[in-house]
């Protein structure tokens, strides 16, 4: 993704309330990078029965989802922002998806056998993939519409790391002992799933709203995408990025 970017933006000093909002964010990143991988895989073999190998398949199914739509959902974004100035659309869209699906990749039944209960893990799954990607493929394009200092960059991305490693640390902890905190294994893994991706959710919305702040400051105008907008020029600029 590309924009044309005002010349006045290298001087503007983000204020510290732009900086917060953006990388509550990070919540979103965080929990959705931690909480699948660390405990999917095991709510699928040992909650629902389905073979380690599956298991890990479907893990990485989704790994694989997020290569495949990132340049659509990055090519739709540059458009999105070409008609409106803002992003902020997808970002709402994804953070708003993102609970329900999140809680539903946790709440298939055992009752369902091994079969039916991977096939729905991995729609909801991917499903999940799909609204994260919604939110995070805008999200990491913000910062240079922000600002276009260097400086104000660096301030915004280190905060955003801050917070992500909080949110590593909170959902590595939190979402296991949410799982564990009743009798009833079934009960647990579907508590954390809700009040995980609620979480999750949340910070992803809050965040979104950084995205008015690059539309009201006119940091980017509707029509200044320029050049490789499209799902294929978007292709083509990742194996041109993996190939230096």
């Amino acid at each position: 993704m590309s924009t044309e970017a005002r010349p006045e933006r290298a001087s503007v000093r983000l204020s510290a309330r732009t900086i917060v909002l953006y990388a509550i964010g990070s919540l979103g990143t965080g929990g959705y990078a931690t909480l699948p991988g660390l405990v999917l895989t095991y709510f699928l073999t040992d909650n629902l029965g389905v073979a380690a190998l599956a298991a890990g398949m479907i893990v990485t199914a989704a790994k694989i989802w997020d290569v495949l739509i990132d340049p659509l959902i990055g090519a739709a974004s540059d458009r999105q922002l070409a008609r409106t100035g803002s992003r902020r659309g997808f970002m709402v869209t994804g953070a708003l998806a993102l609970p329900v699906f999140f809680a539903l990749t946790f709440a298939v039944p055992p009752s369902w056998g091994p079969t039916a209960g991977a096939i729905s893990v991995l729609l909801a799954f991917l499903a999940t993939a799909t609204a994260f990607s919604l939110f995070q493929v805008p999200y990491v394009a913000l910062p240079a519409e922000l600002t276009g200092g260097y400086d104000e960059r660096t301030r915004l991305l280190g905060w955003r790391v801050v917070v992500l490693t909080a949110a590593i640390l909170l959902f590595g902890a939190g979402g296991p002992a949410l799982r564990n905190a009743g009798d009833d294994p079934v009960m647990g893994y579907l508590l954390m799933g809700i009040a995980s991706g609620l979480v999750i959710g949340i910070g992803m919305l809050i965040a979104s709203r950084t995205a008015g702040v690059a539309a009201e400051r006119g940091a980017v105008t509707p029509g200044a995408v320029v050049a490789a907008s499209t799902w294929r020029d978007q292709y083509m600029s990742g194996f041109r990025a993996l190939g230096r």
